[in-house]
């Protein structure tokens, strides 16, 4: 999937900005993000191609 490590922190911004604006408890929004967390090994390729603009 080519998702860097750039690319796995701007999508973690917006799902908390996310999570914040719909008012999320802190308990539900505490597991949503440690879910999404555990599959950032899964998910983030150690030698990404980031294309800079």
């Amino acid at each position: 999937m080519r998702i860097s490590e750039k690319d796995w922190n701007n999508f973690t911004t917006h799902l908390n900005a996310t999570l914040d604006h719909f008012q999320v408890a802190e308990q539900e929004k505490s597991e949503v993000c440690g879910f999404v967390a555990s599959l950032k090994g899964d998910i983030v390729e150690k030698n990404a191609f980031v294309l800079s603009l």
